[in-house]
């Protein structure tokens, strides 16, 4: 998740565009056997061939000095009206179709608790 690491990551480990599949989590953990991340993985060795896997951290990680008790305090600060959009990528192109606005998702909420 460290945006420093998107392009230094790639470099470090003499890789190119295609060359792998990338997943990214923070923290660098793989916390359940059927989560997100692990699912992934399993399309990543047996839909797409891949032959190895590297968990990859990095020193100074945010997320280990993360307390959860002090970031769900955060979460109920902010409340739950974070937008959320769904959009797919078309990869020849690099064009962005937008499925689902977030924003306006929650004008409509509002306006129907009015």
């Amino acid at each position: 998740m460290d945006s420093r690491l998107v392009e230094l990551l790639p470099k470090s480990m003499n890789l190119c565009n295609g060359d792998v599949k990338i997943v990214k989590s923070s923290g660098a953990i793989v916390n359940h056997p059927f989560g997100s991340i692990m699912r992934s993985i399993l399309v990543a060795l047996y839909e797409l061939k891949a032959e190895e896997v590297f968990i990859v951290g990095h020193n100074d990680c945010g997320m280990s000095a993360v307390d959860p008790d002090s970031m769900i305090e955060h979460m109920k600060e902010r409340g739950i009206t974070i937008p959320v959009h769904g959009l797919v990528m078309e990869p020849k192109t690099g064009y962005l179709d937008l499925l689902s606005d977030g924003n306006a998702y929650i004008e409509n909420k509002i306006k129907r608790n009015e």
